[in-house]
């Protein structure tokens, strides 16, 4: 499976391909690949959806579907999302856009398919002290259970990045960035979840490290110590 998504967009695809393997005196030989029926996930033209291609384009839910307490009376659009299809669940994120007076911040939530349930997991009004927060990308790993958001706010000169890990059965999150004590980080970007333990490149300097994140243990470790 290959998960394809489009930074700070409403835009999540997963494309699958089966591997027809021969052995061989060197290990295996690919003798065909075939492409099987993927997904996809967006909104619709005019922006009040979020829809589903597959088998078939089904809609999955409308704006107005969303309780009210969990949007925002300011200007908002859908951002960052991801799909579950083991948990049958959606993860998405709604951008409140920076307009005047207002600041920018992030509000994550789910949507159970099978029970048609809305949760408002957060919202992230800051980061470090700093407003007007703003979300890059979304992944989630295949079960469905943790997330790991990307944000960045400019707001104090510097442009950094943060990572929050949720576990969105128990409620709760963590700072990747709060694990660095000793360390100052420019960048922390998710690159996959392996599994249940999740990739991480952290730039400091010029320089990239690589760190495993658990969130059963809530454990950092750079792939040095493994």
């Amino acid at each position: 499976e290959i998960y394809l998504s489009y930074t700070a967009q409403p835009d999540f695809q997963v494309q699958k391909q089966k591997f027809y393997l021969s052995n061989s005196k060197d290990g295996y030989i690919i003798d065909e690949i075939k492409s099987e029926e993927g997904i996809a996930v967006g909104i619709s033209q005019d922006a009040q959806s979020v829809i589903m291609k597959g088998e078939k384009e089904q809609t999955l839910f409308n704006t107005g579907d969303i309780p009210l307490n969990y949007l925002s009376k300011e200007s908002f659009r859908f951002a960052s999302l991801a799909f579950s299809q083991e948990s049958n669940m959606l993860v998405f994120t709604i951008q409140i856009v920076q307009d005047g007076a207002q600041k920018s911040s992030v509000k994550l939530l789910t949507y159970d398919l099978t029970n048609k349930e809305f949760k408002l997991i957060d919202q992230i009004e800051e980061l470090s002290g700093t407003d007007n927060v703003a979300v890059e990308s979304l992944i989630i790993e295949e079960k469905g259970r943790y997330a790991a958001v990307k944000l960045f706010t400019g707001d104090d000169g510097e442009f950094k990045t943060s990572v929050l890990v949720y576990d969105l059965k128990n409620n709760k999150k963590v700072d990747i960035g709060s694990l660095l004590k000793e360390i100052d980080i420019n960048t922390i970007d998710a690159r996959f979840w392996d599994n249940e333990v999740l990739v991480l490149n952290l730039v400091r300097d010029r320089q990239t490290m690589s760190y495993l994140y658990t969130p059963t243990s809530e454990s950092l470790k750079s792939f040095s110590e493994q």
